[in-house]
């Protein structure tokens, strides 16, 4: 066999140096000379006392309702008023009007999908205007033109698109929850429903915005 043949036979493993074969021999083992990967503990416990002085002030979206960059659900039986709630709570956010008489603290626009169909869910975002005798601004309200689906590929779309805005969003919602559970999950099943939030704490992370 050639010298070529013998290096293409062999593949390149890390080797100790020249001096540690003598150590190899006495020992019968490599693992004392071969440089080892640093192990790391998988669970790391801090005092709560540390943790008490790491802790920094508590940022709002609305004072004191509701903190910024949190995981949240509006919860009712069906039919008692649950899609006009976050309606009036999205358009107060939009125009940075107080909610419930509670201050706007974030500037970002909400942004909507409405499992069934924009047509209705605008109606009533400009029955809110007329209400309230104020024009949402353009570029402070967006609802996406086709409903996504919130698997991982959808998450990741939804992400692409969010970042593309002019500006961060403070507030994403979905109306409503069952609609945007990806194909065969099941609302009832604890998996499916933990993998569903998962995705949604993906986009709060990215954007530091009130996921509903």
């Amino acid at each position: 066999m050639t010298e070529n043949a013998k290096q293409d036979a062999c593949p390149d493993f890390p080797q100790p140096p020249i001096e540690a074969y003598d150590e190899m021999i006495g020992t019968g083992s490599i693992d004392s000379v071969m440089p080892q990967p640093e192990q790391k503990p998988l669970v790391v416990m801090k005092d709560f006392v540390d943790l008490s002085q790491d802790q920094t002030e508590i940022e709002f979206l609305i004072k004191p309702l509701m903190e910024a960059n949190t995981i949240g659900a509006v919860v009712g039986a069906s039919g008692a008023g649950k899609s006009f709630v976050v309606c009036d709570l999205s358009c107060s956010i939009a125009t940075g009007r107080p909610w419930l008489d509670k201050p706007v603290l974030k500037d970002g626009p909400p942004v909507g999908f409405i499992g069934e169909g924009n047509r209705g869910f605008v109606r009533r975002i400009t029955a809110w205007e007329k209400h309230h005798n104020v024009k949402i601004p353009r570029g402070r309200f967006y609802l996406p033109e086709c409903r996504v689906s919130f698997d991982e590929a959808g998450a990741r779309l939804i992400a692409d698109e969010l970042a593309k805005l002019p500006e961060a969003p403070s507030f994403i919602f979905r109306d409503t929850f069952a609609r945007f559970l990806p194909a065969g999950a099941d609302e009832n099943s604890a998996k499916d429903t933990m993998a569903f939030i998962n995705l949604l704490d993906s986009i709060r992370d990215q954007f530091g915005c009130v996921v509903c």
